[in-house]
């Protein structure tokens, strides 16, 4: 019984001691942390580390009851420094680890932060290319509709005309009297009936087809007209099938001529 009350009266004792050890410490390895960093606390971070360090156990061994041998008082020592080197170690490493675990933070909020206008950025870009995709896709329809629109009125306008014969009316009109023919007759929109003839390429030419339309009669009378050889329509006819073509005449060298030639 004498030795366990003898035991919590040390318990008791040291319970005091220790925990202030402790945190004495651990302030001691911050403090002298951060002055690492901050040359302006040496001047309170040395003193109070070398009083906790030195001070104390002069202090602790002057205090110490007459009664207890040098040796023990050493061991005490030593139990101080055990006990105080521990916690100083603790408190350095968390005073080092915490500007690591912000830089880490910040690191990793700059790298957020960086991802997320890196997002935008790309969403933006995305944006703009798809806007510039339809821009010209609805420039590229508008032209389209301006093409066709072209077409059908430039189709419209060949599809007038301002009197309508058959080849063998106007061979005999220039027949007759040529010079009067040409004045009547040139310049205007005129429906020619007739039969296909010669369909043939243009001599140094392969981009026109000659066209010829006759009266139907072995060495009868003709017109002719130039068209483009994109112009498929020339596919339509054989040589000597009935037909129908809208043209303006322009001349009769060479035979009477037609140009805007228009195959209904």
């Amino acid at each position: 019984m004498d030795q366990l009350k003898q035991f919590f009266d040390l318990f008791r004792r040291r319970s005091t001691r220790i925990p202030a050890v402790i945190i004495v410490g651990l302030i001691c390895g911050i403090v002298v942390s951060k002055a690492q960093a901050f040359e302006s606390l040496n001047v309170i971070a040395f003193p109070v580390f070398l009083l906790s360090l030195i001070g104390l156990p002069v202090l602790i061994w002057k205090n110490s009851s007459e009664d207890r041998t040098a040796l023990r008082k050493i061991l005490s020592l030593i139990g101080y420094f055990f006990v105080f080197s521990i916690p100083f170690g603790i408190g350095d490493s968390i005073s080092e680890s915490m500007p690591i675990a912000n830089e880490r933070k910040i690191r990793a909020q700059i790298a957020k932060q960086e991802s997320a206008e890196a997002a935008k950025r790309n969403a933006e870009r995305a944006e703009k290319e798809r806007l510039e995709k339809i821009k010209s896709q609805s420039m590229a329809d508008k032209k389209a509709i301006e093409v066709e629109q072209k077409r059908v009125e430039r189709v419209k306008a060949l599809r007038q005309y301002d009197l309508s014969m058959s080849v063998r009316q106007i061979s005999s009109e220039f027949d007759r009297n040529s010079a009067r023919a040409e004045d009547q007759l040139k310049g205007k929109r005129i429906r020619v009936t007739g039969y296909a003839g010669i369909i043939d390429d243009i001599l140094f030419n392969e981009k026109a087809i000659l066209f010829q339309m006759t009266d139907g009669e072995f060495l009868g009378g003709s017109v002719r007209c130039t068209i483009k050889r994109s112009d498929k329509s020339y596919q339509r006819f054989d040589k000597g099938q009935s037909m129908v073509m809208i043209g303006t005449l322009v001349g009769e060298e060479l035979g009477v001529r037609f140009d805007d030639c228009y195959f209904p």
